[in-house]
């Protein structure tokens, strides 16, 4: 992780402002000895402080650019949300900065890249449970749109997973549904979804089974579960983390011979554009793009930055997979 100037104070036993005066250049102005100057420099150097442009911009000047970190260009509903919030940004006289990552995995180099520019704010799209990812964007408020750390500093929106799974026990209830098989995928955020899937649904009733993959290949994953299971004697619904795990369900079903959705029902979560193409067409959850967009743009403008959780209620979307 990158060093922030608050590391810098806690080596030096300094206050974080001090050091902010030093790193700005302002320090001299109030009387600030040249020799702890020099030493508040040459700490930085050797702990490899990076200052952040963001720091240096002229207050009450907007530079009107935004950040954006996705967490997997592979991903097609970070692809799908990416457009849309290309075009909101834009609209409000916004230009943004992309940067992203393969395989989910934290690139500091792509990260660093962002403070060499003057920032309105960081908009993240991807769930991550690591601690301390934006720390050195102490100057930035960072919007993410998905799970973070639980202590994490960030301003997260994430999908209200309860609700939505709720929504689901309750159609395939009335679809006299018993037994549901829950399928995730390596991801971080499969993991927090599945923990409330399971919470659901056991609570509803239903013979509930959790069926977890290593792999970060979504769609791999939904082939993998078919070839898992006794086709004989398949379960009611296949509950999937995602959009990707559930296509591959879909397909690895067909493949064997099972019919979609009279021998088993499928649903995912997203409503990426290939769930209504797919055939059958998948049913799944919808996360309203342009209401989370309008909130953090508005949030950003009225430079309402207090850190904080947002959930948003994703509706049901159903189609011939359910």
């Amino acid at each position: 992780m990158r060093i922030t100037q608050k590391e810098i104070a806690a080596e030096l036993g300094v206050s974080i402002s001090l050091v902010s005066r030093v790193l700005s250049g302002t320090a001299e102005t109030i009387g600030v000895p040249q020799e702890t100057i020099d030493l508040v420099q040459s700490t930085a150097r050797k702990m490899g402080y990076v200052p952040n442009l963001a720091a240096r911009a002229l207050k009450g000047k907007s530079p009107k650019t935004i950040g954006v970190v996705v967490y997997d260009f592979n991903d097609p509903f970070f692809c799908d949300f990416v457009g849309h919030l290309q075009n909101s940004l834009h609209s409000e006289g916004y230009s943004t900065i992309l940067v992203g990552f393969s395989n989910r995995e934290i690139s500091e180099r792509d990260l660093s890249s962002l403070q060499q520019h003057v920032l309105d704010a960081i908009i993240v799209l991807g769930s991550d449970t690591q601690q301390g990812v934006f720390d050195a964007f102490e100057d930035v408020p960072v919007f993410r749109i998905g799970h973070g750390h639980k202590e994490e500093t960030t301003i997260g929106f994430y999908p209200n997973e309860e609700d939505a799974f709720q929504q689901l026990a309750d159609l395939l209830k009335t679809l006299n549904c018993q037994r549901v098989d829950y399928v995730r995928a390596g991801l971080s955020v499969s993991s927090i979804r599945a923990d409330v899937a399971q919470s659901v649904f056991q609570g509803e009733g239903f013979d509930f089974k959790l069926i977890g993959f290593d792999s970060m290949d979504t769609f791999s994953v939904g082939l993998d579960y078919i070839s898992s299971i006794d086709l004989k004697n398949t379960p009611d619904a296949v509950v999937c983390g995602n959009d990707q795990i559930a296509l591959g369900v879909i397909k690895g079903a067909l493949t064997e011979g099972l019919r979609v959705p009279e021998d088993i029902r499928v649903t995912g979560f997203d409503n990426i554009g290939f769930a209504k193409q797919y055939s059958p067409s998948l049913t799944t959850f919808s996360q309203p793009m342009d209401v989370i967009i309008e909130r953090i743009l508005y949030r950003v403008q009225s430079q309402d930055f207090q850190d904080g959780l947002e959930s948003f209620d994703c509706p049901l979307i159903r189609r011939e997979s359910c």
